[in-house]
């Protein structure tokens, strides 16, 4: 989803972001300076009905060039979707579908079937050229390894408050650690083969 923001000074930032590509934390990033601390989604509703804040899909972005800084952050598809099949199969077993897919092998090969099957799968697989469009749209990429060093700086400077602090990703030890093959790999980055092609230079692998 694409995140537009004015800032209390004036400024304005155009942020995309995809589910298991730190889209929360990017969000709760971008409106520290507003809100003044680490808050949920929800807390983005004044913004939102003021207008501040708008929350749309890339093609619906009518003038890219009003937002001087549009920052695309990425996930290497692989990493992706493990962690996809991790937090939404294994821990939260979304859609109740964690008999099905026993492990991450299975959800690989089956997974046309399984993002058909749940709409919450279908919304945090989907490829990043869906959601961002093409990486031509902006001024900067950031893989999502490197939020704190390369985003957060951005946050500060755009907003002029450099309060914002240092993001720390929880680790969800709630499951063990998923084990992918060199085949389901191969499958992931043939599934994703666009990825690859349009934002594969900015993966940290």
């Amino acid at each position: 989803m694409i995140n537009q923001l004015i800032y209390h000074n004036g400024n304005k930032i155009l942020v995309g972001a995809a589910e298991k590509a730190g889209s929360s934390t990017i969000i709760l990033t971008m409106g520290y300076p507003v809100l003044g601390k680490f808050k949920s989604r929800r807390d983005r509703e004044a913004l939102l009905k003021k207008g501040l804040w708008k929350e749309i899909y890339h093609k619906g972005v009518t003038n890219w060039i009003e937002y001087p800084i549009r920052i695309a952050v990425v996930r290497d598809p692989v990493e992706r979707l493990i962690s996809c099949y991790r937090d939404r199969v294994l821990i939260k077993n979304i859609d109740k579908i964690r008999d099905i897919y026993k492990s991450v092998s299975s959800f690989v090969d089956n997974l046309d079937i399984a993002r058909q099957e749940s709409e919450d799968l279908f919304k945090h697989s989907r490829p990043l050229v869906d959601i961002l469009g093409p990486a031509s749209n902006y001024t900067k990429i950031i893989d999502m390894e490197n939020i704190s060093t390369e985003f957060v700086p951005i946050i500060k400077q755009v907003s002029g408050n450099n309060n914002v602090p240092d993001i720390i990703f929880n680790k969800n030890t709630k499951a063990e650690k998923v084990i992918s093959t060199n085949k389901d790999i191969q499958k992931i980055k043939k599934y994703y083969k666009e990825d690859y092609e349009e934002y594969g230079s900015y993966f940290v692998y």
